[in-house]
């Protein structure tokens, strides 16, 4: 080995000891790299509010994004099984709009009512993101999908 190749050796592990890779960086990247629709309006990160029940812990269970015309808050529970989670989600202003949760299972779809609520009651654990979609007669007009980053559930 050169003096050149031990000094990156050496400096390679350096970095993997102070500041390593988080374990899932490959997995969010390829996730976010696996948008359907490249076209659509991302949402912002706006809040996360912490569940009444965290005392040692602090557990996020509410998460709101924003976009220019709509914001999407996500309640996440535990569903009937250990791994899997019950999503609860309502949109302002209220719309009966088309609402996709892309994640390790696939697409999951709903249409959330007049008052902009919606459910997937039975998800996998892990990163998941929603897309809002444009729907004919909704009191909200959309022109194209609209996504949030992703989050791990």
């Amino acid at each position: 080995m050169s003096p050149d190749e031990q000094l990156l050796a050496a400096m390679r592990t350096m970095w993997e000891r102070t500041d390593p890779c988080p374990p899932d960086l490959a997995e969010r990247v390829l996730f976010r790299l696996g948008l359907e629709q490249p076209d659509v309006e991302l949402m912002v990160f706006q809040s996360a509010l912490t569940g009444a029940g965290a005392r040692t812990t602090e557990v996020t269970d509410t998460v709101i994004f924003e976009s220019q015309r709509l914001a999407l808050t996500i309640t996440v529970s535990d569903g009937r099984l250990r791994q899997r989670r019950r999503v609860d989600g309502w949109i302002s202003p209220s719309a009966a709009l088309r609402v996709c949760l892309h994640g390790a299972q696939g697409v999951l779809e709903e249409t959330a009512d007049e008052d902009g609520r919606f459910a997937f009651v039975d998800v996998a654990g892990g990163f998941v993101h929603f897309t809002v979609e444009p729907t004919a007669g909704a009191a909200v007009r959309l022109d194209h999908p609209v996504a949030t980053p992703a989050i791990s559930i």
